[in-house]
Formats: structure tokens, C-alpha cells, sequence
């Protein structure tokens, strides 16, 4: 991409209109409670600097990819300890 910063790259993506961010925002809205309530699985939208993810996954799918969420939680905390110690 020759030079093109997060920032450019990110602006293009907004401009494209790739993401329908209304549309996204309304189906968390009107189907969120109901998953809440009535499902086992691991619905939600994620936005962020670098990444959007949307990820519909049942809790064991969600299980084999990631893990133990305290686990690595643990893990990530033993590691920033020993940077900061270094």
C-alpha cells in the first residue's frame, strides 16, 4: 500500500461505506436482549482502532478457538509482570 498510514487506510474503509453502522447498531439493538436472555452462545460486536469483528459463535465453537478467557487473562498478566520487571 506504499506509505498509506492505519489512519488513511481506516478513512477509506468509513468512505466506502463498507459497514452499514446503522443497520449493525439496529440488530444489536432489537435481537441483543433476546440472546441474552434465551441463548448459550457468544454473539457481539467488537469495534476498535484496528479491527471490526462481528462474531455469532456458539460458546463451545467460541471455547475451542479462544480458550479459557481466565486462563489467558492470567497468562497476559504474568507476562506484563516480567516486562516490567525487565
Amino acid at each position: 500500500m506504499g506509505g498509506l498510514s492505519h489512519e488513511d487506510v481506516a478513512q477509506r474503509f468509513l468512505q466506502s461505506e463498507a459497514v452499514n453502522f446503522g443497520a449493525l447498531g439496529k440488530f444489536v439493538a432489537d435481537f441483543g436482549p433476546e440472546l441474552l436472555v434465551h441463548d448459550a452462545g457468544w454473539h457481539g460486536v467488537n469495534f476498535g482502532r484496528f479491527n471490526i469483528l462481528a462474531c455469532m459463535m456458539p460458546a463451545v465453537d467460541a471455547a475451542r478457538l479462544v480458550g479459557s478467557v481466565r486462563l489467558a487473562s492470567q497468562v497476559v498478566a504474568a507476562i506484563e509482570g516480567s516486562v516490567a520487571e525487565g
